[in-house]
């Protein structure tokens, strides 16, 4: 795939893309922060939010161009032909009407109920209904797209997946010079800095008792890298032997989303007994963080986060019209 002149806008996209590499390797290690929906609500869900910090404006950005922000993103990984680019680029655009004009107002929505809850204090049931929200907008984003990813693995070729195997062994190699390779202090410094960022940007300025109380919250995430990067690759290696059998057996349009969905469904958990206990622990420890960090919060850093909550709100509504 190529696009020829990017213009400007698309290369600030892009090089704002490589400057988060860090960041979204980081939140790799959490299994339920990784949606595009990233659209949603961190404040005291960071794991089920993006927690861009760049604001809004880079999301509206994205969004308005969500085609080819999407081509561009999966040009990394694979070089489509013109036809496959063309039949990406019409599904694309068809998808994100829909999400546009359907699931947007439903953000905002939920972005309004949030707003309520910031006024009273979390409780562990709350963090769980919330969870099960965003990862019911995750369901209903990943049905809709499935037949169409189906048609476009269908239309793959084998050689085309020599860049995608390359592209996850890079992948693979940076998360273990940055995650795996480096000492268990300058980890937790590490991932105490990137919350502290999310955190701030949703409640404003924390006091030094409120970043102590952090620090020690993020510290007692029990992040096994090691075992993550085996779960990585156990994912990808599935997956291309997924797109092998598409490629090479051809199966009918209803077998192949039926595939996808199990494999979309899969990647909530796993099949290895040990990394699967290792998820469902990271998650129950992520929830009690981002409980912690809700109810640690003074009533004007609530209001802070309720006046950005806001902002999304409108951007939510405004591009669901646009």
């Amino acid at each position: 795939m190529s696009f020829g002149f990017v213009s400007p806008k698309y290369r600030a996209l892009s090089s704002w893309i490589d400057r988060g590499r860090k960041h979204w390797i980081a939140r790799a290690q959490r299994p339920l922060g990784r949606r595009w929906t990233r659209l949603c609500a961190h404040l005291c869900l960071s794991c089920l939010l993006s927690g861009l910090v760049s604001g809004c404006g880079i999301i509206k950005m994205a969004y308005e161009d969500g085609e080819t922000f999407t081509l561009l993103w999966a040009s990394r990984y694979v070089s489509l032909d013109r036809d496959q680019e063309a039949l990406a680029r019409a599904r694309l655009t068809t998808w994100f009407h829909w999400h546009r004009t359907t699931q947007l107002p439903d953000y905002a929505k939920l972005a309004q109920e949030l707003q309520l809850r910031l006024k009273a204090p979390l409780a562990p049931g709350d963090m769980e209904q919330i969870e099960t929200q965003m990862r019911g907008r995750w369901h209903t984003m990943v049905e809709r797209a499935l037949p169409d990813l189906a048609d476009l693995a269908l239309a793959l070729r084998a050689e085309q997946l020599t860049r995608i195997e390359k592209k996850f062994a890079s992948n693979d190699e940076t998360y273990q010079g940055e995650f795996v390779d480096v000492t268990s202090p300058r980890r937790k410094k590490d991932l105490f800095n990137k919350e502290l960022d999310r955190v701030e940007y949703w409640y404003g300025s924390l006091s030094t008792e409120q970043k102590n109380r952090l620090r020690d919250a993020t510290d007692a995430l029990p992040i096994d890298p090691p075992l993550w990067l085996a779960e990585r690759q156990a994912r990808e290696k599935e997956f291309l032997a997924l797109l092998h059998q598409i490629i090479e057996q051809k199966p009918a349009r209803d077998v192949v989303i039926g595939l996808l969905r199990s494999y979309a469904t899969r990647l909530e958990t796993s099949p290895d007994p040990v990394r699967r206990a290792y998820i469902e622990a990271l998650n129950r420890a992520n929830r009690d963080l981002y409980l912690t960090i809700a109810n640690m919060t003074t009533p004007e850093q609530r209001s802070h986060a309720a006046e950005k909550l806001g902002d999304w709100i409108d951007d939510f509504n405004s591009l669901a019209q646009s």
